[in-house]
């Protein structure tokens, strides 16, 4: 105890000294608002906030804004965006005459407190890019004031909170980007009657990259929407005909989902509709006639199952159509030449389909704005003469027409196609022999070195399809006369489109005149008009602010002026200024005294659960927490683990690793992949450890295992209702198919057995031991690796010398987990009689013979639901197929044991395909 009453005692010698300083005179700002701002600076002690002085709003103190009363003036505006490192603490909710709260792009650790839901005046809530985690807590609805909330590009998890249904006035709603699961909260389902259908003032609903799923309810009809985006995540179902009741609609984003059914012809109702992303699901039936959309300039069908069916002769009919895209969309017979007159048109690809005959370019009245033109794949055998348009290319690669004429050219060559998706500055020739310091940056626009304002601005929806000069020239133009910049004051450095087409442009922001660097309010001017919905750039679209980058150079208001009012101030704030740096100097001797001191004692004192990113522990800390790894929690495939505990409490189960086969740094990547991921159903890598060629992986303590309870459970009298167990199936399947859907890279588990899939208190379930998993690129569709799993679990592939594998694996694997658990029983029982020995083969029996409830735990009874047992049992069959192209993939695992589609009856045997049932499970349709 002796290091914390040193600290204590230099604290009440020192902490007096400095409020004498600070207080010099009366505040003319409310003092319960001047607490709790200099708490937050407390909370924040690295954040260059520049708070000086006790009137925050006489000295106006950085980022706050504060409205004038009778007596005293309070604080209405909190924003400091790109500035602070720690957490976001509670007592800002104290701040009870906040209206504007903007707390972007900064690096947070932890949730957002539900006392945010105490600040009954905010109108403006932005959090955005913050590295936030947990859920959204349900005070947040009650902001009845509400008009703007922005909680896009975290880590945040868990259902939305139907309480956000109360905010009556809210017009802005951005939870893009996030893990977000569940479906989406209307009124109909939850005893309060409230949900996001209550939204009656909302014009922007962007939930794109989550992981939410189940139905598109129809109650969304209610709503006065402009911006729709719903893409990205695990939606099935049908699209609801209602959706043709937004007559408002711009924008309509419900792309890479897992819908099915027809596209209801409802949509031609939506005559403002601009854009229009359908591809990447499991749409059926014919493409309807969507000419009505007289305003529409980009059209996305791609890979969904549609009926074969000849080019829709409405594409013609698209005036104001910019790009036309439907590939792999079951199309026939010629192009219609027609299709090259759209006056608009730029880009036209029809890539995979079936498309055949002669390619026939129009004579006259072809687009003039047309720049490409792709046809890959198809059965085109010739073509007539190539129209002579600025900057035209036209790509036949994989039709009949390339083993003629066209073998050698760029026509039928697709390597430098992909040119147009990404945009950098050119050079400035009068700049070229102009360098500058490390610290700053050239302004090609002056020749001058200056710290720019660096941001990243991503376009939901670009209605072309590729870049060029002219449209970064226009963009840039935009910027600067919308934020009513000088011409030389912005740059756009560079651009690209990504593959699911959203354009993230990097644009620098420099000072004009001679200053070094924008101050502090040009750079909040810039990011709050940014965030406006008024600012429109057109022929770009809707668009977010996702990153900022503010300069390493001096940015305080005063730092370049030399006028009276800030020198005034500077001096007035000087004595207030030394006296505290000096108390804070003796403060820190004494700090650094105490934790030389303190590091020199062995510890193993970490705050894994606060921690984003994995903790390096040394192994001594390893060997400390485990008591010499004493007590073993069990072994498996690649290793041996143990129970342990840090010395603040925190239980852990360290994996000793015997067989990594890999070097420090393929192994700290793959560790860094694994352990930057969130999931409900995942066990969260806390740490690792990387000494020689010890190799140890540190993750959450669960205390129970599928494997006690369903082999172990009648010695134990341990017991899970059928129920249960479904749930159990169900949170894997979720779990594994975020790690092979859900992330940037795919994660193979490579290990899934009733062993690794842990079990909370509750009885939901956590897929486990991932920290060893194969990595692919979203690209790769298989890789070559060593044999990794457990005898039993393992798919045919692995046993082949050479074999690529890929997420088809784990789907195997999976499959014969789903069996045991059903069954009570391991998959091969040598105990058991002949007919019983491998269990898959004799479930396949009592289901031709019609006993499927045989095939279930004796135990469960007649309490088991019947259909529940056939969609697991059926599942389970479909995903140990010997042939892994017949594999249904996890994601559409999970749809069928959620049952939003159908499950075709299994095949009579594990090793042939018997029918053309199994199309449906392994055609196209998952997030990515």
């Amino acid at each position: 105890m002796g290091d914390i009453s040193l600290l204590k005692l230099t604290a009440l010698i020192l902490i007096p000294v400095n409020l004498a300083c600070f207080r010099l005179a009366l505040s003319a700002t409310l003092q319960s608002d001047v607490d709790n701002l200099r708490q937050l600076q407390q909370i924040w002690p690295t954040a260059p906030l520049d708070w000086h002085g006790d009137d925050p709003c006489g000295l106006r103190w950085r980022g706050v804004g504060c409205t004038a009363q009778t007596k005293y003036s309070v604080v209405t505006e909190l924003s400091l965006s790109g500035m602070i490192n720690g957490t976001l603490p509670s007592l800002i909710g104290n701040l009870v005459n906040l209206q504007y709260l903007e707390l972007s792009y900064n690096d947070f650790q932890g949730g957002i407190p539900t006392d945010l839901g105490k600040l009954a005046n905010l109108q403006f809530l932005s959090l955005q890019v913050c590295g936030l985690t947990g859920s959204i807590p349900s005070e947040l609805g009650n902001l009845s004031k509400l008009e703007f909330l922005a909680l896009n590009g975290n880590q945040l998890i868990g259902g939305i909170p139907h309480t956000l249904g109360y905010l009556q006035v809210l017009y802005w709603l951005d939870f893009s980007e996030n893990l977000l699961s569940g479906p989406l909260p209307v009124s109909t389902r939850n005893d309060a009657h409230v949900g996001l259908d209550n939204l009656t003032s909302l014009l922007h609903f962007h939930m794109n990259n989550n992981s939410l799923s189940g139905a598109i309810p129809v109650e969304i009809q209610s709503l006065k929407l402009v911006h729709l985006f719903l893409d990205s995540n695990s939606f099935s179902g049908r699209i609801p005909p209602e959706i043709g009741n937004l007559s408002a609609l711009q924008y309509l984003r419900l792309d890479y989902n897992y819908l099915l059914g027809e596209i209801p012809s409802s949509i031609s109702n939506i005559t403002t509709l601009q854009e229009l992303h359908l591809n990447d699901n499991g749409l059926t039936s014919h493409i309807p006639d969507l000419s009505a959309l007289s305003n529409l300039q980009f059209l996305d069908l791609s890979s969904n199952n549609f009926s074969p069916e000849r080019v829709p002769a409405w594409f013609s009919n698209i005036s104001q159509i910019r790009t036309l895209i439907a590939e792999n969309c079951s199309l026939i017979g010629p192009v219609p030449p027609d299709i090259f007159r759209l006056p608009n048109l730029e880009a036209v690809l029809l890539r995979a389909n079936g498309l055949n005959g002669t390619l026939q370019f129009p004579t006259q009245n072809i687009s003039s704005q047309l720049i490409m033109v792709s046809l890959e794949w198809n059965n085109i055998t010739s073509i007539n003469q190539v129209p002579y348009t600025p900057n035209f290319k036209y790509l036949l690669e994989g039709n009949p027409v390339c083993n003629n004429i066209f073998n050698t050219s760029d026509v039928c060559n697709t390597q430098a196609t992909d040119m147009t998706m990404t945009w950098k500055s050119p050079t400035i020739p009068s700049c070229t022999l102009r360098s500058c310091e490390q610290t700053k940056t050239l302004n090609p626009l002056l020749c001058t070195c200056v710290y720019p304002f660096t941001c990243t601005i991503q376009f939901h929806s670009p209605p072309f399809y590729s870049l060029d000069d002219s449209k970064i020239t226009a963009l840039g133009t935009a910027l600067w006369s919308h934020l009513s910049l000088n011409s030389t004051q912005v740059w756009v450095e560079s651009a690209n489109i990504t593959d699911k087409h959203r354009l993230k442009v990097n644009v620098l922001f420099f000072p004009a005149g001679n200053a070094a660097s924008l101050n502090y309010d040009e750079e909040s001017y810039i990011m709050a008009q940014m965030h406006s919905p008024r600012l429109l750039i057109s022929d770009f679209g809707p668009y977010l602010l996702i990153h900022i980058n503010r300069p390493l150079g001096p940015t305080d208001n005063c730092a370049f002026a030399n006028n009276s009012t800030c020198l005034s101030t500077k001096r007035r704030l000087l004595i207030p200024i030394l006296l505290p740096a000096l108390t804070v100097a003796v403060m820190l001797l004494v700090l650094i005294s105490w934790w030389y001191w303190r590091l020199r004692r062995p510890s193993v004192s970490v705050n894994v659960i606060n921690c984003e990113v994995p903790v390096r522990f040394t192994y001594k800390q390893l060997s400390a927490a485990t008591k010499k790894f004493s007590e073993k929690l069990g072994a498996g495939g690649f290793g041996t683990v143990y129970k342990g505990m840090l010395s603040d409490g925190t239980l852990i189960a360290v994996k000793q690793l015997e067989r990594s086969g890999q070097g420090d740094k393929e192994f700290h990547t793959e560790v860094a992949t694994v352990g930057s991921i969130h999931h409900v159903n995942l066990v969260r890598l806390y740490g690792f450890c990387s000494e020689g060629s010890r190799r140890l992986l540190v993750y959450e303590y669960l205390s129970g295992s599928l494997e006690k309870y369903i082999f172990n459970g009648r010695k134990h009298g341990l017991f899970l209702d059928w129920k249960t167990r479904f749930n159990i199936a169900t949170d894997a399947a979720r779990g594994i198919s975020y790690l092979h859907e859900g992330c940037r890279k795919r994660i193979i588990h490579c290990d899934i057995k009733p062993q690794n899939i842990l079990l909370t208190h509750d009885f939901s379930a956590k897929v486990s031991d991932f920290g060893m998993a194969k990595l692919m690129d979203r690209a790769e569709s298989h890789v070559i690796t060593n044999v990794r799993g457990t005898r039993g679990y393992l798919a045919p592939e692995w046993l082949m010398d050479d074999a690529p594998i890929s997420e088809k694996c784990d789907v195997y694997s999976f499959g014969m987990l789903l069996l045991e658990l059903a069954g009570g029983r391991k998959n091969y029982d040598f105990s058991a009689s002949s007919s019983k020995l491998y269990f898959p083969d004799w479930v396949l029996n009592q289901i031709t013979d019609g006993n499927i409830i045989e095939c279930i735990d004796d135990r469960v009874g007649s309490e088991a639901d019947i259909k529940e047992v056939k969609s697991l049992i059926y599942v389970a069959l479909w995903c140990i197929q010997e042939e892994a192209h017949l594999r249904p993939s996890m994601g559409k695992v999970l749809q069928m044991l959620e049952g939003s589609i159908p499950i075709p009856d299994p095949p009579h045997s594990l090793t042939k395909q018997s029918s053309d049932t199994s199309s449906m499970l392994t055609s196209s349709g998952n997030s990515e």
